[in-house]
């Protein structure tokens, strides 16, 4: 398939409600258009690994802050039936010709400026190939639940995302170290922290 279909068929399975065939497509080759969707791929063991986590931490759902086009969150919701909540910045590119397409359907878009967002302490924080410092703090500080999922590169991956998913901040703040598993072979990780 090349790069350029892909997006179109991920939005024609997405239409038709064929989620584990989009999780299928994840040995399509790396390009722009690929990260354009979705930052990592995940198998269906990576998304019965994250609903084990949410159902054996007794949460309700999945709060994604800066969930980008929300396809991730969209698979984790319909492989788990979680209840999973996109925030994201700037509404205007979002719904733009230019953005990619948005598959979570429970978006909140913010104002950068003024990202204070109540999340339920019943929902885990999720944070995917997150990459603004201040506004993690931000979060992390005015968050009262008990459970951050952070996706992104380990070492050596060639990537970069702040927090990182071993970041010294999580246990400067009083987190600890849950669990982690790496996404395939990809050098890609999901950590879980917990207080």
């Amino acid at each position: 398939m090349a790069s350029h279909d892909l997006e179109e068929k991920v939005i024609a399975l997405y239409g038709e409600d064929k989620w584990k065939e989009i999780i299928n497509l994840k040995n399509v080759k790396d390009t722009f258009e690929k990260y354009r969707l979705l930052w990592v791929w995940p198998s269906l063991d990576d998304l019965q690994w994250i609903k084990d986590i949410i159902d054996g931490l007794q949460l309700h759902g999945i709060i994604s802050i800066g969930c980008g086009s929300g396809l991730l969150e969209w698979l984790i919701q319909k492989h788990s039936g979680i209840d999973v909540v996109g925030i994201e910045v700037d509404h205007a590119w979002w719904t733009c010709g230019y953005s990619p397409p948005l598959f979570l359907k429970k978006v909140i878009f913010i104002d950068e400026d003024n990202n204070n967002v109540e999340i339920p302490k019943s929902h885990a924080l999720l944070f995917c190939y997150f990459n603004n410092a201040p506004a993690f703090l931000n979060y992390i500080m005015n968050y009262s639940g008990s459970t951050v999922l952070v996706i992104g590169p380990g070492e050596g991956r060639g990537s970069h995302t702040d927090p990182t998913p071993f970041d010294k901040k999580f246990s400067d703040l009083g987190w600890q170290l849950y669990k982690f598993r790496e996404i395939g072979n990809t050098k890609d990780y999901i950590a879980v922290y917990t207080r």
